[in-house]
């Protein structure tokens, strides 16, 4: 970002975000600070893409400031990708940080109607009566996200020197959601195949995914089960040692009696573990992939509740298309936004029209926001809750904009008129000693014309 970039970013970022003009407000001067031109403007761009590139930009100016991070606070989630050895007690875990979350649309498979059991409505969600059984929705995005894939025969995870090579599950969990969260439907996809005439091949994946107003995620947040105790650790080593002790066994017979083992020192440590910390780490049908907080009861909202916010649509195809949002900005109302058209829609046509399945449009990007923190951000913003630079900033701007918009509306009235007086004139002498006029713009003579702007309802004596 150059320096002219560096300043400009604020300032238009503020004039499209905070403006009270009462119209739409350009764009233009938000996209030359990205430093894209103005070609860029005809360039489909993934939403995604700007996405990156605005929190980017963000994080670059308010660095040595007291809203340093702001970005990390508002859209920062954690989760850890693990390797996980099923016959041996060996974890290799890698903590890593997220924005956004890109969830893979899972085909069609027959399960229960509502997929989380303090779905809105229940059973009887009104959302699922215009899908059948077999359309997946939010939360089995969730769990193909979390699913671990298994690594066994030749692609056996090497543990260390001493274990060698073992049968393994390798995935990811989740340890943090953030306040504002972003979930990205993976509509898009390059066929990979070994056909000469479609691979390499983009197109649009317009299953039908169906999605809520409200969430409840601690089904998908890692809590990491207590150590087992001391005597639990001898029992487990002992009963190794005297497993690997027998002689002649075979290596599926040996597999077994470790497993076997193995949940048997689980459920003990299991009993010993208090009653308050078994309602936290669980595995059940919303997670059963790693022990987890547990789901709110009864509709409720948990520590990681959440409620939508704004649902980004794409309508269109693979190589082109339109973007545009359904936005709840109060938590009470939607509202379409399309280009410079804002309009109130109703809640159906903001989510359940969005699922997908039927048409070219569908869900794209979906916007929640954490639900003990949606007072705090959805708040009404105040001028005095504006930095005062931006403020003198838009002021002046507003007043340049007022000043261009009467010019204009004056200049409306008027026109541009040519004359020319009569004492400028040129004359020539003919052979009958008569005076002929001389055609001046013949003559390239423009200069001796007079422009004038005067209003339209000018008489010829005023001039």
């Amino acid at each position: 970002m150059t320096p002219q970039q560096s300043q400009r970013f604020p300032q238009s970022s503020g004039n499209t975000w905070v403006s009270t003009y009462d119209k739409a407000v350009s764009t233009q001067q938000l996209i030359a600070s990205f430093g894209w031109s103005g070609a860029d403007a005809f360039v489909q761009h993934d939403v995604q893409e700007f996405l990156r590139v605005l929190m980017d930009k963000i994080e670059a100016k308010v660095k040595a400031t007291p809203a340093e991070k702001i970005v990390e606070r508002l859209f920062g989630g954690e989760y850890e990708s693990y390797i996980s050895c099923v016959n041996a007690d060996f974890q290799s875990v890698q903590k890593e940080k997220f924005q956004d979350i890109q969830l893979t649309i899972p085909k069609r498979s027959k399960r229960r109607r509502c997929t989380m059991s303090n779905c809105p409505g229940g059973p009887r969600c009104p959302d699922s009566r215009a899908y059948d059984d077999k359309t997946p929705d939010i939360y089995d995005c969730f769990r193909k996200f979390i699913e671990p894939e298994r690594m066994d025969g030749e692609n056996q995870y090497y543990a260390n020197d001493a274990l060698g090579k073992q049968d393994a599950d390798k995935g990811l969990r989740f340890t943090k959601f953030p306040p504002v969260l972003f979930l990205h439907l993976c509509r898009f996809e390059i066929d990979m195949s070994y056909s000469m005439y479609s691979r390499g091949n983009a197109s649009k994946i317009n299953d039908p995914v169906r999605f809520y107003q409200d969430i409840d995620l601690n089904p998908f947040v890692y809590v990491p089960p207590p150590p087992a105790s001391a005597s639990s650790k001898t029992g487990t080593k002992e009963a190794a040692e005297k497993v690997g002790e027998k002689d002649g066994e075979k290596d599926g017979e040996n597999k077994e009696n470790q497993q076997q083992q193995q949940k048997k020192t689980e459920a003990d440590a299991d009993d010993e573990m208090p009653a308050a910390q078994k309602q936290l780490l669980r595995r059940d049908g919303d997670n059963k992939y790693y022990p987890h907080l547990a789901a709110a009861k009864h509709g409720g909202s948990g520590e990681y509740g959440y409620q939508l916010f704004s649902v980004l649509v794409h309508s269109g195809g693979a190589y082109g298309g339109h973007y545009f949002a359904y936005i709840n900005p109060s938590g009470h109302a939607w509202y379409k936004f399309d280009d410079e058209h804002v309009t109130m829609v109703s809640t159906q046509e903001a989510t359940t029209k969005q699922f997908g399945g039927n048409t070219r449009q569908s869900a794209y990007m979906l916007v929640y926001i954490q639900k003990k923190y949606a007072r705090q951000i959805l708040r009404e913003v105040h001028e005095p809750d504006i930095p005062r630079n931006l403020r003198r900033y838009f002021r002046k701007e507003k007043e340049e904009a007022n000043r261009r918009r009467a010019e204009h509306f004056e200049n409306q009235k008027k026109c541009q008129v040519l004359y020319i007086n009569a004492h400028d004139l040129v004359f020539e002498e003919s052979a009958e000693n008569t005076r002929n006029n001389v055609n001046i713009l013949d003559m390239r003579m423009h200069s001796c014309f007079v422009t004038q702007s005067v209003y339209k309802d000018t008489t010829m004596k005023e001039l």
